[in-house]
């Protein structure tokens, strides 16, 4: 092609053609970006994936034999405008990116599944650790309102397990003077969480069926509880 000066290299067989040519007419690849010019490329040729231009040779018009159809190509060249194919070297390289894409993405969706298994699943089993959340210094107060008589129970409990709780379920036992019961309780503490090694106090409270004589004991008992890392 006369006047190198309104010619560039193709970014794909790296012949030359126009400076403003859209399309190779040697492997038809489709051009990107403005004319560059056979004088500002010798010594290099453009990198397709990362957009800049890397030297890998020395002089523009050294050839080589396609891979394919054995043709004497330009060294630069990565697809041969004869045969159209993409060479050993970047059809490896081509490969290799996808299955390198194909990884990331597998990755990034095992791990996806893995914290949503996390997330919703069951969690861990509390039974493993029921005997770990302690109830200590259980209060019963009885009162009166215009609604009638009520019981409460006032106290501590103490998370000694490695793990965080929440949604505890709490249940009061009340005993008359002989040891019988005489009523009870439940409580959850729903959106309450209690991290590993805390204390959190807590109350009972419920309406009192029985007169305040009849209320002499109590006992506290943790139910069950939730493993905080799962949702809801």
């Amino acid at each position: 092609m006369a006047g190198n000066e309104n010619a560039k290299a193709c970014q794909y067989c790296a012949e030359p053609i126009r400076a403003l040519a859209k399309v190779c007419p040697h492997c038809r690849r489709l051009q990107t970006g403005g004319p560059i010019y056979l004088n500002d490329l010798a010594g290099y040729s453009f990198n397709w994936l990362i957009g800049k231009r890397k030297k890998i040779m020395s002089a523009a018009d050294e050839t080589k034999p396609c891979d394919y159809c054995a043709e004497p190509i330009r060294t630069a060249a990565r697809v041969c405008p004869y045969c159209r194919h993409l060479q050993s070297r970047w059809q490896f390289k081509k490969q290799l990116e996808a299955w390198s894409f194909l990884l990331v993405f597998g990755l990034m969706i095992f791990g996806g599944l893995y914290c949503m298994k996390n997330a919703i699943g069951p969690g861990r089993d509390f039974k493993q650790f029921q005997s770990q959340i302690l109830i200590s210094n259980p209060e019963m107060h009885f009162g009166a309102s215009t609604n009638g008589n009520f019981i409460s129970t006032i106290g501590q409990m103490q998370n000694q397990s490695p793990y965080s709780w929440k949604n505890i379920q709490l249940e009061v036992q009340y005993f008359d003077k002989d040891g019988r019961l005489i009523d009870t309780r439940m409580d959850e503490r729903y959106g309450y969480v209690l991290p590993a090694g805390e204390t959190q106090s807590f109350r009972i409270r419920g309406p009192a069926d029985k007169p305040e004589a009849a209320y002499i004991t109590q006992k506290v008992f943790v139910r069950a509880a939730k493993d905080s890392n799962t949702w809801p």
